[in-house]
């Protein structure tokens, strides 16, 4: 992540949050179905096809986002940052 640029729009963002899901998916070996199933154990009722829309369209809340980094057992989360002075 650290490589990557900063986005630079509210769709970038969007389509980085969902990128990050489904990186960590990935090297998890989950897919969507037992995403469901890790939030369903959580109290978190999301089908599939609910997932997989919410993450295909990068349009989720930050309550979502952090739900699913949750059940998909991420501890550690790096984001990128912009190169310069901190603001």
């Amino acid at each position: 992540m650290r490589d990557l640029p900063v986005p630079q729009t509210a769709a970038e963002w969007d389509e980085l949050a969902s990128k990050i899901i489904r990186a960590n998916l990935q090297i998890a070996g989950l897919n969507y179905v037992q995403l469901g199933e890790a939030l369903a154990a959580m109290g978190i009722r999301q089908d599939n096809k609910g997932i997989s829309g919410k993450l295909r369209a990068g349009r989720f809340s930050a309550a979502f986002f952090l739900q699913a980094l949750v059940a998909i057992g991420v501890v550690e989360l790096p984001i990128p940052v912009p190169k310069g002075p901190a603001v």
